[in-house]
């Protein structure tokens, strides 16, 4: 059998969905769609943190 993907509008089509498809004792999956790579993300708010605590190094661009 083929999959349908579905795409609610908000909040409340997403959950009125899941209800009535355990009602209708239809499996499905709540998939988190990822925008960003998670690696790539912990890596930004790893160096956002190091430029907050001040580990970091200023490079003149005329001396490049």
């Amino acid at each position: 059998m083929n999959d349908i993907i579905v795409k609610p509008k908000n909040k409340a089509q997403k959950e009125a969905l899941k209800e009535v498809l355990k009602k209708m004792e239809i499996e499905f999956e709540d998939v988190k769609k990822e925008i960003y790579n998670p690696e790539f993300v912990h890596d930004v708010m790893k160096a956002k943190e190091e430029v907050e605590a001040g580990r970091y190094t200023v490079i003149d661009v005329d001396n490049l």
